[in-house]
């Protein structure tokens, strides 16, 4: 009636085993597309800075992210969830300035900012490939294959959208989060020109939801988000 049973599993074998079962049948997505409909939670965190291996306290925080969502799951909520990377900051420019031997504003200017900003931006994403095997080994149900990636010109332009929304000067900070901390270059590319009280969107990104690009959507019906 019954298969034997060893007394001795493989248990990260058994494993592996549950998380290939999960991807061959899709069962994350399932779950999420399901409950479409439904009362929807979100779960508001912050992503990691994709400018180092992950550690310990990764999985230890990735596992709250990922239990909390999968209850409200099964209590019938949907629960769509989005990955993003943090791709901004000073930790960031500080690893390149290292690799190059750079220790101030004076070299970096030498070397060229737009040189700089371009090593910036791969340094930050050599380790999502790591981020991503750490993800799914550990079964965090989260959508990889559409992350949010804060360097983008079209997240910059989400957030301003919301602070819009939001009555804040959307100009101020759209500006604020696309320039650097010290030296003040810009991490968005020369296709968006700012005026008014939104940015002047004229490179190829258009303005995106932010329930496409993290999972939470602010929603305000005297404020309708542009479709796209």
């Amino acid at each position: 009636m019954f298969r034997p049973v060893s007394s001795k599993a493989n248990f990260p074998q058994i494993e592996e085993n549950i998380l290939n079962l999960w991807k061959e049948n899709d069962v994350f997505k399932r779950s999420i597309d399901r409950r479409q409909g439904a009362p929807r939670f979100v779960l508001y965190e912050g992503p990691p800075t994709a400018n180092g291996s992950p550690g310990i306290h990764h999985v230890l925080s990735r596992v709250f992210k990922d239990v909390i969502p999968r209850y409200k799951a099964m209590k019938g909520y949907y629960t769509p969830r989005i990955a993003g990377w943090d791709t901004h900051g000073l930790p960031v420019e500080l690893e390149v300035e290292k690799e190059l031997g750079f220790s101030g504003k004076a070299q970096i200017e030498e070397y060229g900012v737009d040189r700089f900003n371009a090593l910036c931006r791969q340094n930050v994403m050599r380790y999502i490939k790591e981020f991503e095997e750490m993800t799914e080994r550990i079964a965090f149900w989260v959508d990889l294959e559409n992350a949010y990636v804060t360097m983008k010109i079209s997240y910059a332009n989400m957030v301003g959208e919301l602070c819009e929304l939001l009555g804040a000067d959307a100009h101020a900070v759209t500006q604020a989060i696309g320039l650097d901390s010290r030296i003040g270059r810009k991490y968005l590319s020369p296709g968006v020109a700012f005026g008014g009280p939104l940015p002047l969107r004229v490179g190829p990104e258009r303005l995106v939801r932010p329930d496409a690009v993290h999972g939470p959507t602010l929603e305000n019906p005297r404020h309708p988000l542009p479709a796209g």
